[in-house]
C-alpha cells in the first residue's frame, strides 16, 4: 500500500482577519459600552440629577474619540486584514454622526440631538454584534 496516500493533507493558510478582527472587537465594544451609557446619563439628567449632564458631555466627547479610533481599527480590519469592504465606510459613518451628535449636543439644539442619538447608539449595537458574529471572521 502506498503510505503517501494515507497522509492527510497539509492544512490550507487562511488569509482572514485575526489580529484586526480582534481590535476591531475591543474598539467597538468600548463604544458599545459608552454610546449606551449616554442615554442613561441624560434621563438621569432628566430626573433631576444635575450633575449627570456634566458627565453626559465627556461621554459624549470619549465616544467621537472612541468613534474616530474604530474607524483607524475598521481600516486596518478591511485594509490589512482582508475584512469586509464595508465595515469601513460605516465605521466612518458613525463616527462623523457622533461628531454631529457632540455638536448639536453642545448647541442645545435636542430636535436633531436626541433622534440622532438614537440611531448612532443603535448602529453600535449593530456593528458590535456583527463584529463578535463568526461572520467577522471570514475574509473577504
Amino acid at each position: 500500500m502506498d503510505s503517501l496516500a494515507l497522509r492527510p493533507a497539509p492544512p490550507v493558510r487562511s488569509h482572514r482577519p485575526r489580529v484586526s478582527l480582534w481590535l476591531l472587537r475591543v474598539a467597538l465594544t468600548a463604544q458599545l459600552v459608552t454610546a449606551v451609557t449616554l442615554p442613561v446619563l441624560a434621563g438621569l439628567f432628566l430626573g433631576g440629577d444635575v450633575d449627570a449632564v456634566v458627565w453626559h458631555g465627556i461621554a459624549g466627547g470619549l465616544l467621537v474619540l472612541l468613534g474616530v479610533t474604530t474607524a483607524v481599527v475598521a481600516g486596518a480590519y478591511v485594509l490589512g486584514g482582508r475584512g469586509r469592504w464595508w465595515v469601513l465606510p460605516v465605521a466612518v459613518l458613525a463616527a462623523a454622526a457622533e461628531v454631529v451628535q457632540l455638536t448639536f449636543g453642545y448647541a442645545g439644539t435636542l430636535s436633531v440631538h436626541v433622534p440622532l442619538g438614537a440611531g448612532v447608539v443603535t448602529a453600535v449595537v449593530v456593528l458590535t454584534g456583527w463584529a463578535w458574529s463568526p461572520a467577522a471572521r471570514r475574509a473577504r
